[in-house]
């Protein structure tokens, strides 16, 4: 049975996704640890049955036997449900989960499953011939295998439930500690894994209609103060979010259209940035990013709401803060949205997205597929220098000035472990904080090569860049290197630049208010010259600035609340936290000395977090985010 679960997994990792993409980028990457993970779980599931068997076989044999064939049986449905789970996920991004099974099974979307077979850029009905063809292949194995010397003669019980544990110890070893990765693992989990995992995990309670309702009109609140100027409505109740133009839709003409090219920098934190060393930075590992910081608007006081990076792109991409359980582009494959690209191109922009980091790796390919018009990715192009330079070819070759573009790239040289490569400076092996230096110059040094290399291109002066990071990352600032320890700085606060010869820019603003990922997208919409409904949560960040904006991170139970008035550390539950209830003034950006808080403020700020994060978990379970399919709320007006 392990042979066969390791067939199928070749062949689900060896074959392209359903739409002819990579299903990953690295095969070698993933198999060892899903065979890995197979035998786990087969051990356990199987060790009840192992155990009667061996127990009765010299008692009752045919009560021996009776286990033996439950084993059997157990094993087949096994193999059948591997098949549809991983089919499943390599047409949808999502394993087979009992709430999947919930939504999706009902007899309009079965009978979509024949023309998706039919379509399968991975082989056309190669998911059915996997599906009639692993039990037999099973039986077949068992017994060619059972003519072999070695196999011929009864099961020693003992022996092999000593080699099955050694085996599985071996494997925990491999996947757990010499090479884990939580990505990978959530990705290869199989079946039973997956059906065990959520249904013994507690169920999130349902928001009621009333509180939904309570939740819903205080957002609208504070997103119309922070909004003011009446020039946005909101059409249905049951869409907290989704807004359209009271004026109707505005798409500029062409003459006054804007190229964006959106630039987001793996782990490239604030405090590594030379143009905010007045503002808290205290390293100067930027300096065409500083220069261009000069020349455009940026924001000192810009966080991500999410970490890490997958939850990062899908704040930017959807506009709203992530939930801090839940993973958007594994957990809710079918949620109905309008993502920053997806508005644009329907709106005549050519969009793509570059990528250095397999995006397969935490399932980003089913939503790049839906908000870009196409995507990049190579694994031997995964050096920034080699991403853009690219990506700047394709520019040049495929853009011309008759049509905007929106193009996104996505580094991934400074990343940890911050290792030196073909053009990263040298650093003390075990200087962490001197190797992310060298690694964010040399990223640094690869964004000025895509901008240079683009500037005679007739549509250049009428392209605007953003550039910030996905996130930060700690390196013991504040006793820990775990990715959001604490939501500190080191982790959330990032670099903010928008570059460009646009009208609505003046060079060299530096804007104090609280910003985050949420913005962008209001932001970037208002550069290209459009105006049309979406359910983006954020600000546009060139309009003014009103009082009294809140701008929160979220990580499982950690909760950050900035505002104009402090630094506020919390927890998302309300409960205790890990290391108490911090504060920090508004300039203390490092975070380095407490202080004792406004308890009013302190309350207000993190009250209306939590209240944002329960209101998106009511939009979640409700799919609420925005209307499905091509309906009238889908248009401006």
């Amino acid at each position: 049975m392990w042979l066969v679960h390791a067939l199928l997994r070749v062949a689900v990792l060896g074959r392209p996704d359903a739409f002819g993409l990579p299903f990953v980028g690295k095969f070698d990457w993933y198999i060892f640890h899903a065979v890995c993970f197979d035998l786990r779980w087969m051990t356990w599931l199987s060790l009840p049955l192992v155990a009667h068997v061996a127990f009765w076989e010299t008692r009752k044999g045919w009560w021996a036997r009776a286990g033996l064939w439950a084993l059997y049986v157990l094993q087949a449905v096994l193999l059948v449900a591997t098949v549809i789970d991983d089919e499943t996920y390599r047409f949808m991004g999502s394993h087979l989960t009992p709430s999947l099974f919930s939504t999706y099974g009902n007899n309009a979307a079965i009978r979509q499953v024949f023309t998706f077979l039919a379509n399968d850029k991975g082989g056309r009905y190669v998911p059915v011939a996997l599906l009639l063809g692993a039990v037999p292949l099973a039986i077949w194995l068992q017994h060619w295998l059972g003519r072999m010397s070695a196999f011929s003669s009864e099961p020693h019980w003992k022996k092999i439930l000593v080699w099955a544990l050694v085996a599985n110890a071996v494997g925990w070893l491999y996947t757990e500690v010499i090479w884990g990765g939580g990505f990978r693992a959530k990705k290869l989990a199989p079946v039973q894994q997956v059906w065990w995992t959520e249904l013994r995990q507690a169920r999130t309670e349902r928001v009621g209609d009333a509180e939904y309702a309570r939740l819903r009109d205080a957002f609208r609140r504070r997103w119309q103060a922070e909004n003011p100027g009446g020039a946005w409505r909101f059409p249905d109740s049951s869409l907290p979010y989704w807004k359209v133009p009271v004026a109707g839709e505005i798409v500029a003409p062409r003459d006054s259209q804007w190229n964006v090219v959106l630039i987001v920098l793996e782990s490239h934190r604030a405090l590594n940035c030379g143009f905010l060393k007045d503002h808290g930075a205290v390293r100067d590992a930027t300096p065409f990013l500083d220069s261009v910081a000069q020349q455009g608007e940026a924001w000192t006081r810009y966080q991500c709401p999410a970490l890490p990076t997958v939850r990062a792109l899908a704040s930017i991409h959807l506009g709203v803060l992530n939930h801090p359980v839940r993973n958007f582009t594994s957990d809710l494959p079918g949620l109905a949205n309008q993502g920053l690209p997806a508005i644009l191109g329907a709106r005549g922009w050519t969009t793509r997205f570059f990528s250095a980091a397999d995006p397969a790796w935490d399932n980003q390919t089913p939503w790049l597929r839906q908000w870009y018009q196409g995507f990049d990715y190579d694994r031997f192009r995964e050096r920034d220098a080699d991403l853009f330079a690219h990506g700047a070819a394709w520019m040049r070759q495929n853009l011309s000035k008759d049509k905007p573009f929106f193009v996104a790239f996505m580094s991934k040289t400074n990343h940890y472990p911050f290792n030196r490569e073909e053009g990263v400076g040298d650093a003390a092996s075990g200087d962490l904080q001197a190797r992310m230096v060298q690694t964010m110059r040399y990223t640094d040094r690869a964004v000025r090569g895509l901008v240079d290399s683009l500037r005679r291109e007739p549509w250049f002066a009428r392209t605007v860049f953003v550039v910030t990071g996905d996130h930060g990352f700690p390196l013991n600032e504040h006793g820990s290197s775990n990715m959001g320890y604490g939501l500190y700085s080191e982790s959330v606060w990032l670099p903010l630049v928008v570059f460009g010869g646009h009208p609505k820019l003046h060079p060299g603003a530096m804007h104090p208010e609280p910003a985050s990922h949420l913005d962008l997208g209001p932001t970037i919409l208002d550069l290209a010259g459009v105006r049309a409904a979406n359910h983006f949560t954020g600000r546009d960040l060139l309009a003014p600035a009103p009082d009294g904006l809140v701008r929160t991170t979220t990580q499982g139970d950690e909760l950050l609340a900035v505002t104009s008035q402090g630094r506020f550390h919390g927890s998302l539950s309300g409960g205790a936290r890990e290391r108490g209830a911090e504060t920090f003034a508004t300039a203390d950006i490092r975070e380095t000395a407490g202080i004792v808080a406004d308890s009013a403020a302190r309350a207000k700020a993190l009250e209306a977090a939590r209240q944002e994060s329960r209101l998106l978990e009511a939009v979640l379970q409700r799919d609420a985010l925005a209307p499905k399919g091509n309906g009238e709320l889908l248009k401006s007006h």
